[in-house]
């Protein structure tokens, strides 16, 4: 009974202030509506690259400087290696050049295609584990050759049968020699065309301009390794 009674009170109480309780009312849906979509994008950011192998375990080297406010994510290319070679803890590392690039079907096409982009070597194919598709790994070693994603391929001819064709790029023709498989768009590098690089690009040790991934052991201590880092005489 006295359940019936504090219901009937609270109903008569809703009543009477008709005004306050929907104001009420909406503001706990909007309060509800925007915690649900907080929680969605969080979770969006948090699972980006979350799909590749060993993703825990995997980070961005980004450095600062003294003089500098802000964390620089590009470094020389050999750094990668270097960084392999000194510290254990480092199970894998890559070094890559990332940027949106301009395509074009023919010499005189009118409109640019605009695709995310990665030069890279075997390094970069191991440890993101990219899958051949159809043709062969040789343009990682041939400057004329590239490779798209299946993505990209459809994107720009409708199919992935495209081996055998060309595509233009900065005033370059370019023969295609594989389909890869794609990353999609959840990814902090949504690539869709990836070129090799030659030795003689990837001994240049003042030119900062390539991202570089780790992926630590197992047992490795972050925090430690960070602190190994800094207090390393690497130039980064």
């Amino acid at each position: 009974m006295m359940i019936l009674h504090y219901l009937k009170s609270a109903v008569r109480s809703l009543m009477k202030y008709k005004v306050q309780t929907t104001a009420s009312m909406v503001g706990l849906a909007l309060g509800f509506v925007c915690f649900a979509l907080s929680a969605v994008w969080v979770r969006y950011e948090q699972t980006f690259d979350s799909f590749h192998r060993g993703a825990d375990r995997m980070y961005l080297l980004g450095s600062s400087s003294a003089w500098e406010n802000q964390t620089n994510l590009k470094h020389r290319f050999p750094l990668a290696e270097e960084l392999k070679e000194t510290f254990p803890e480092v199970e894998d590392a890559a070094a890559y050049w990332y940027w949106e690039i301009p395509v074009k079907l023919s010499e005189d096409a009118a409109e640019d295609v605009n695709l995310g982009c990665v030069r890279a070597d075997s390094l970069f194919v191991r440890m993101f584990d990219v899958r051949l598709v159809r043709g062969s790994w040789s343009f990682l070693n041939v400057p004329e050759e590239v490779a798209l994603t299946e993505e990209g391929a459809r994107r720009l001819f409708g199919t992935t049968d495209v081996l055998g064709r060309a595509i233009y790029y900065a005033g370059n023709t370019y023969r295609i020699s594989a389909v890869l498989t794609g990353w999609g768009q959840h990814t902090n590098f949504p690539f869709s065309i990836m070129f090799g690089m030659d030795q003689t690009e990837k001994n240049k040790s003042s030119y900062p301009d390539y991202y570089i991934s780790l992926r630590l052991r197992s047992e490795a201590d972050t925090a430690a390794l960070m602190a190994q880092m800094n207090n390393s005489s690497l130039k980064y």
